[in-house]
């Protein structure tokens, strides 16, 4: 259904889409960038004012990552969240954020931005405080803890994979040569690679990984059991004060109910079915700007 848009109208209709993951994609590029930029203008001020402009820049990124040392992290509190945005290289962040958004794209059919946004900061957060505790708490890493730093998003990634495998564990991805994979299988595939990763390099890493695979699994537990909560006390009230189902619009983010859910859906079915039918008879350069903005949009939907 993509096949008629070139790469440069795709990364503008990515940019132009409001959708909170695409919003947390593009702050984790423009921050990459602006690192990048920064230590471009270190080395050249460096070289111009004969002082160590690679020092600067990392004293720099230092301040803005996550220590293992929590009498540093004291001094530069802010570190717990900056951290989660600064990338160590191209493929650090190409791969992060790839990930980011095939989970994502699937955790926002299921459930709303807010509880996105949610797993994402805090399932970072969680990272980092288990990384400083396995530093502080395991003689292995004793010596490294005063010069050790955690940067990367990582850990909200891992959150946000395990939140929603949890949520739809049997989930099916579909791989090349391959096959389907349910979505728990590949979770698990995940965290037994980053625990048998600790002792091979980059623990705090791996470890950071796990803690937001562990927050990611009690936010949704924590989810369930209030969604089963709240549907028990549903079912005894009179059915005229009984809730109704609620969808979340990913156009204004807004609650929707049931019936109104359907009939988008059905409208919003008829109109691709129209507008596929024109791509059959005339070609896709037959459609007119705004019938490609909605083909396009609906397939990021579905």
């Amino acid at each position: 259904m993509r096949r008629g848009f070139s790469i440069g109208e795709r990364v503008r209709r990515f940019v132009q889409d409001p959708s909170w993951l695409n919003r947390l994609i593009m702050v984790n590029v423009a921050v990459f960038l602006l690192t990048l930029l920064c230590g471009w203008l270190f080395s050249l001020a460096g070289f111009l004012m004969q002082f160590d402009g690679a020092a600067k820049y990392e004293s720099v990124m230092q301040w803005l990552s996550c220590p293992a040392s929590f009498e540093t992290w004291l001094r530069q509190p802010w570190s717990m969240v900056t951290s989660l945005f600064i990338h160590n290289g191209f493929w650090h962040l190409f791969f992060n954020m790839l990930m980011l958004y095939y989970v994502g794209k699937f955790f926002l059919s299921r459930l709303d931005w807010r509880h996105l946004l949610s797993v994402y900061f805090l399932g970072g957060i969680v990272g980092n405080l288990a990384y400083m505790g396995a530093y502080n708490l395991f003689p292995v890493f004793a010596s490294a803890v005063p010069h050790s730093f955690a940067v990367g998003a990582s850990g909200c990634v891992m959150a946000v994979m395990a939140a929603i495998t949890l949520y739809e564990p049997n989930y099916e991805v579909l791989f090349i040569f391959i096959g389907k994979i349910k979505l728990w299988w590949l979770t698990l595939i995940f965290v037994a690679i980053d625990l048998m990763s600790v002792p091979k390099g980059n623990a705090g890493g791996h470890i950071a990984h796990v803690g937001g695979v562990l927050f990611g699994l009690l936010y949704i537990l924590l989810y369930k059991l209030y969604e089963r909560s709240d549907a028990d006390a549903d079912i005894h009230q009179p059915a005229s004060k009984r809730k109704k189902k609620y969808y979340v619009s990913q156009e204004s983010g807004r609650p929707i109910s049931d019936e109104d859910y359907n009939e988008r859906k059905a409208a919003d079915q008829a109109r691709i079915n129209e507008i596929l039918d024109k791509i059959s008879a005339h070609g896709y350069p037959s459609l007119t700007e705004e019938e490609k903005d909605f083909l396009f949009h609906y397939s990021n939907k579905s």
